[in-house]
């Protein structure tokens, strides 16, 4: 069974904040904070803010995997990053985001071209219009960037637990947003915790597992087959879990 470069799997061990730089949860909560303190408009401009700040992250960290692409140019420059169609256009063509997480940042953008230019029903409206953008940037926050769902690049079929699927692991997206956020272990991995009090993700040696390439599906099996007695023992020979980095990928 094959191990690491050839056949490990990212296990997307959930953190609170996923987004780099880590600024998007903290100002979600700040934004509901206000919404709470009835400071109704500064929590709608805060949340679109954040909203477009999510998009230009996106676009910032990834337009140069598709420079070869026809919606490069529209967001070349960064002329483009206060213009929410352009970049939800070029995400959508880039297979970035779903239509759904589409229509979700177009939601997101109506409200703010609404509360940000003069318009005297924003008086009337203010309330729930805060709240529609704050619970719509929360869904954009848990679908594109959930450390368990649907999501595409998500190896289904594992309960309780989502590893990244083989054909996803060179994705830009997946390899400059989930990666980081991840740990590179084998289907017998195991946990336990620190004398801080802190999770640690631990493993057989290398060698344990043997050369070879195995499929997702593979990978599978033997991951929901497994008995307490074929994991790595806690207190026996094992090795810590990788903690990837952005660029990681890259290397294996």
């Amino acid at each position: 069974m094959g191990f690491r470069t050839e056949t490990g799997r990212f296990y997307r061990h959930w953190r609170e904040t996923i987004l780099r730089p880590e600024l998007p949860q903290r100002l979600l909560r700040s934004d509901a904070t206000r919404f709470c303190s009835r400071a109704y408009y500064p929590a709608l401009i805060g949340a679109c803010a954040l909203g477009e700040r999510i998009l230009n992250h996106l676009v910032l960290d990834l337009r140069d995997d598709y420079s070869h692409t026809a919606e490069h140019a529209d967001v070349a420059s960064d002329a483009s990053f206060s213009n929410w169609r352009r970049m939800i256009v070029a995400l959508s063509a880039w297979g970035v985001i779903d239509a759904e997480v589409a229509i979700l940042f177009r939601t997101l953008s109506g409200l703010r071209h609404r509360s940000v230019h003069f318009n005297p029903k924003t008086y009337d409206s203010v309330r729930e219009d805060a709240l529609n953008a704050i619970t719509t940037l929360r869904d954009i926050l848990q679908k594109q960037f959930s450390a368990f769902g649907p999501q595409p690049w998500f190896m289904p079929g594992t309960p309780g637990v989502c590893f990244i699927a083989k054909d996803y692991e060179e994705n830009p997206f997946v390899r400059r947003f989930i990666t980081p956020s991840a740990v590179y272990v084998g289907p017998l991995h195991n946990t336990r915790i620190t004398e801080n009090g802190s999770w640690q993700f631990v493993d057989w040696p290398p060698d344990v597992y043997g050369a070879g390439e195995i499929s997702d599906e593979q990978y599978r099996q033997v991951f929901n087959d497994r008995t307490p007695e074929s994991l790595v023992p806690l207190d026996g020979p094992h090795v810590p879990a990788t903690i990837l980095g952005p660029d990681d990928v890259l290397r294996l």
